[in-house]
């Protein structure tokens, strides 16, 4: 795994569309649009047409780069992969030692 989700979050634009977004569609991202009554964020732009890889975010990630408490955390995952890997790894065996 890499650090590629925490480096997104903050280096992407992101942009709420919800199941009328058909703009999607045009832009060959209809993936994108979400079922009827949901909400997500996706990395496109009305009409922008571009190179990245088609993503999306529910509002609960998106929390992780709003919320103070959370955004330093996010960001120092995004600068520092193998900081990541060892808090994930450290955090990991925790879990499973513990039976969860």
């Amino acid at each position: 795994f890499s650090n590629e989700y925490a480096t997104d979050m903050l280096e992407d634009e992101w942009t709420l569309v919800d199941h009328s977004s058909t703009w999607l569609d045009d832009l060959g991202a209809g993936e994108l649009r979400p079922a009827p009554g949901n909400r997500q964020f996706v990395n496109k732009k009305p009409g922008k047409v571009d190179d990245e890889a088609n993503q999306m975010m529910l509002i609960s990630d998106m929390i992780l780069a709003w919320d103070p408490g959370f955004r330093p955390h996010l960001e120092a995952y995004a600068n520092d992969e193998a900081r990541l890997k060892v808090d994930f790894g450290a955090a990991f065996k925790k879990l499973t030692e513990l039976g969860c």
